[in-house]
């Protein structure tokens, strides 16, 4: 029965599997493919690269269907001993004035050296909203233990203050971690923590999807084309000659 085979990181398609995506039609390949390489996962260890971003969307508690979040994460640099972020918070609700994002933390491995004050820099220049001031490691949001980064925006990672990133606002900033660091870093357990708004205050974790990097979306590109293909030759092979 043919299926997909993973052969050296590759995805090969048997010819069983070839004559069964015959039958689909080029826009469902496009589909399938495409979420194939923008996949979503929960509070899985992402591998990151130097250059690497991935994006993070925080679901609304159940207690406030209203809030809505989303971050990206860039490591812009990975030496041996020095890892450095961009990153970008979004507070994307609008239906509850009071909502502020007073914490962002996640767990990154290999663990950081402690640094109970991690300077941030501000990267928005007038764009932005300034709201995360300081961070520290290890520190997490509560109920959240598996991080060992947090930044906040008023007294400290639990909260506290009558701070934080409002309705429609975003924060760019980035921030060095000293380590002992190799090629990759693993980052994991990204979330957020809520106050001020309706029920609060909530500790939410969220999805995280990976960029393509650039050889990935060449993949997908000849990929794609070849749906295109299979779309053709399956139209091809349907179409009746009538005699002349």
């Amino acid at each position: 029965m043919g299926r997909f085979t993973l052969i050296g990181g590759l995805t090969v398609l048997t010819q069983g599997t070839v004559s069964k995506i015959r039958k689909l039609g080029p826009a469902t390949l496009v589909a399938l493919m495409s979420v194939a390489i923008l996949s979503a996962e929960p509070a899985v260890a992402i591998p990151m690269h130097q250059g690497d971003t991935i994006t993070v969307i925080f679901p609304a508690p159940a207690g406030n269907t209203n809030l809505a979040a989303d971050a990206t994460v860039t490591l812009a640099t990975l030496i041996s001993t020095l890892a450095t972020f961009s990153v970008n918070v979004h507070n994307g609700t609008v239906l509850d004035a009071g909502a502020r994002i007073t914490a962002f933390a996640f767990r990154l491995d290999p663990v950081p050296t402690a640094n109970g004050n991690i300077a941030v820099t501000d990267t928005g220049g007038n764009s932005d909203t300034d709201a995360f001031v300081q961070g520290g490691s290890p520190d997490n949001i509560p109920s959240l233990n598996s991080e060992n980064v947090c930044f906040w925006s008023g007294n400290n990672c639990p909260g506290g203050g009558n701070t934080g990133l409002t309705d429609g606002q975003r924060d760019l900033f980035s921030f060095s971690l000293a380590g002992t660091f190799g090629s990759v870093v693993d980052i994991s357990a990204i979330g957020i923590k809520w106050q001020g708004c309706a029920g609060c205050s909530f500790e939410i974790q969220g999805n995280t999807t990976q960029i393509p990097e650039p050889d990935s979306l060449v993949l997908l590109g000849l990929g794609l084309m070849g749906a295109a293909g299979l779309g053709w030759n399956w139209r091809a092979e349907r179409k009746v000659v009538s005699p002349i």
